[in-house]
């Protein structure tokens, strides 16, 4: 019926549970984006920090990002042997089966479109060619005469800025994106995944065999 006082020993108890991961339907356009830069690797896993500050997130836009990517069951977030920095990983070896697979959960990057005047284009360095003017650069589609171009930004960011097409020969289209088409542009154009994407549901026969 002794009783030892030992002031230098101490317990210390944390429960610690598993975070829910909750069913998702869309990627959103931060979790496509990565998934975007994954996919155009050559490598089957991913540092997230290099991500991170290639796509300049914040660590919480980065860290739902990749809760999406995990939720669909397609990736894994696992420690790294040698850098002991967390790296994405996908659990699919082929890139073609990846595409298909995650292809569901993928968004339209277009937000809006209205038009402007040919002369804006020569001007802002932040347009990439898109939909039918992308494709025709990479396809036997024709190039039309009604100009595409994707833009990250606001339609205020332009002069002529309006929703009224009046003179195809002298107005271009711009699409307002989700997100930045500059942090995915490897082919020095466009992104060519984010494009099909804008163009999937096209009811144009042309377009259709073309964008696949």
């Amino acid at each position: 019926n002794n009783q030892i006082y030992l002031p230098f020993m101490a317990i210390y108890l944390q429960e610690k549970t598993k975070t829910k991961i909750e069913a998702i339907s869309q990627l959103t356009p931060a979790a496509q984006l990565v998934f975007i830069n994954f996919f155009k690797q050559n490598s089957r896993e991913l540092a997230v920090a290099c991500l991170a500050k290639k796509l300049q997130f914040s660590e919480m836009t980065t860290a739902r990002a990749l809760r999406q990517l995990v939720a669909t069951g397609l990736f894994e977030i696992i420690k790294g042997s040698i850098t002991n920095s967390n790296l994405l990983v996908t659990k699919i070896k082929d890139k073609k089966e990846l595409f298909n697979k995650i292809e569901p959960y993928l968004i339209n990057p277009v937000k809006n479109s209205f038009y402007i005047d040919k002369e804006e284009i020569k001007t802002n360095k932040d347009l990439f060619p898109s939909g039918v003017t992308y494709l025709s650069m990479f396809s036997m589609l024709g190039r039309e005469e009604l100009e595409t171009w994707a833009f990250y930004g606001k339609s205020t960011d332009f002069k002529t800025a309006t929703n009224e097409l009046t003179d195809i020969s002298k107005q271009a289209k711009i699409e307002i994106w989700k997100y930045n088409p500059k942090l995915v542009c490897l082919e020095g154009t466009n992104d060519s995944i984010s494009v099909y994407l804008s163009l999937k549901n096209s009811t144009d026969a042309r377009i259709s065999k073309e964008n696949k």
